[in-house]
């Protein structure tokens, strides 16, 4: 019998921390980073700039 050696990433959660492998946790990282990537455009923006400025 031959098992698959995983690579795991501790998950902490509010009342838990989980084991998950680390595949599933940088494919759910990268779409956070594209998205990130893609909303800093609009987030860097003179217009964003002065409709926060008094917060």
């Amino acid at each position: 019998m031959h098992h698959k050696s995983t690579t795991i990433q501790p998950m902490p959660l509010e009342d838990r921390i989980e084991l998950r492998p680390l595949e599933t946790v940088e494919e759910a990282l990268s779409c956070a980073y594209a998205s990130e990537k893609t909303l800093k455009k609009d987030w860097h923006s003179k217009e964003e700039d002065e409709a926060w400025k008094n917060l």
